[in-house]
């Protein structure tokens, strides 16, 4: 009987991840063994994993001076279990996952590019260096999760271009589909009646850049009435930006809902969903709101230049720049009568990336790499 291939997952935080979800379901479980494994406490994220028949552990730390005998007995876990395939995920658990993998001699360790497209704007040497450490130096490959991620990777930290994979990530599209139902329940909750919606998702904090998109949205709801701002989601800077809503005069005419567990109805209660941030891996929200027929109006960040088209399905803007981001808003206001099919185009453009296309180039990127490495 052919031994399978046992591949582990390590990921810093155990939180709930639609991303492993996908792996769990699609993985080809006859040559593949799937081990999750996170660096903190044990969460939502390993019981998931449990429920879909997939073994986890938790190395339990909540705290770094935790770490280098964490790198120690995941080294040892990794010798014992013979693991063929280490991927991890975010930068803690890079660092700890990399350097045991080294230490256990695992055949192939590979980073993720999950959070090193915010790294070159922190501008701090040392948190370059480490990331620099897990991506250059610890890892045998890097998977990126689009273009403008290996990009990165290549300018800044001096990755040679042949060690990086691009692999996009994956989605069980069967869920992004628009509910018309949903659409007026979310819609007649928050009170939006007939107005124009511009609506945008995403964590609060300074990366995403709701400032510039509230300056770029305040001349247009100057001159238009009947447009309205979602703003869907929660963080850190939420006081400052309901703050800077109020000095804008824009505080009747955005709307913070905060968290939500009904995004596919609040997506498919926007007209066009707006993208304003300044740096992305990947950009999941992109491909969600295209998959629901949105038009898409996002700055050059992450896969978005791969997936939008100018006029076609969105628009494209340069980041920071609220001028820019404002004329692309107006354009597609402008094209009011097209949305319908500019949606149909989304949604034909992120057929590519269904999960049961996905999943298996990572498994093929797996034994690619592996039999390289054993030749």
């Amino acid at each position: 009987m052919k031994r399978r291939l046992k591949v582990l997952h390590f990921i810093s935080f155990a939180g709930r991840s639609p991303f492993f979800c996908a792996v769990a379901e699609h993985a080809n479980r006859d040559d593949f063994e799937i081990i999750v494994a996170s660096l903190s406490p044990t969460g939502p994220l390993l019981d998931d994993m449990k429920e879909r028949g997939i073994q986890t552990f938790a190395l339990d730390c909540t705290r770094r001076a935790q770490y280098p005998r964490a790198v120690f007995r995941l080294a040892a876990w990794l010798r014992r279990e013979r693991i063929d395939v280490i991927q991890t995920h975010l930068f803690d658990a890079s660092l700890v996952g990399l350097m045991a993998a080294r230490l256990a001699r695992t055949p192939l360790s590979i980073f993720t590019g999950h959070h090193s497209h915010e790294i070159p704007l922190y501008r701090r040497r040392a948190l370059l260096w480490a990331d620099c450490l897990s991506s250059r130096w610890l890892s045998h490959h890097v998977i990126a999760h689009s273009v403008d991620m290996k990009e990165i990777f290549v300018q800044y930290e001096g990755v040679p271009p042949e060690k990086i994979a691009v692999i996009p990530l994956g989605f069980e599209l069967d869920r992004w589909n628009p509910s018309t139902a949903g659409r007026e329940r979310v819609r007649t909750e928050l009170s939006l009646g007939g107005k124009v919606v511009f609506g945008a998702v995403g964590r609060m904090y300074w990366i995403k850049d709701y400032p510039t998109l509230f300056k770029a949205f305040a001349p247009i709801a100057a001159k238009m009435r009947e447009t309205m701002l979602l703003v869907v989601g929660d963080g850190q800077d939420r006081e400052q930006l309901e703050r800077l809503a109020r000095e804008l005069s824009l505080e009747e005419r955005i709307i913070f809902t905060g968290q939500r567990s009904d995004i596919v109805d609040v997506l498919s209660a926007v007209d066009v969903f707006v993208h304003p941030s300044l740096a992305e891996s990947f950009g999941q929200v992109i491909v969600e709101a295209l998959a629901l027929g949105k038009p898409v109006v996002s700055t050059d960040v992450g896969v978005s230049r791969e997936i939008i088209e100018n006029g076609v399905n969105g628009f494209l803007v340069p980041t920071g720049n609220s001028a820019a981001l404002q004329e692309a808003m107006e354009k597609i206001l402008r094209l009011r009568d097209g949305w319908e099919e500019m949606g149909r185009n989304g949604q034909k453009r992120v057929q590519g990336f269904a999960v049961e296309k996905i999943e298996p180039a990572f498994e093929a990127q797996y034994v690619a790499w592996l039999k390289e490495r054993r030749s």
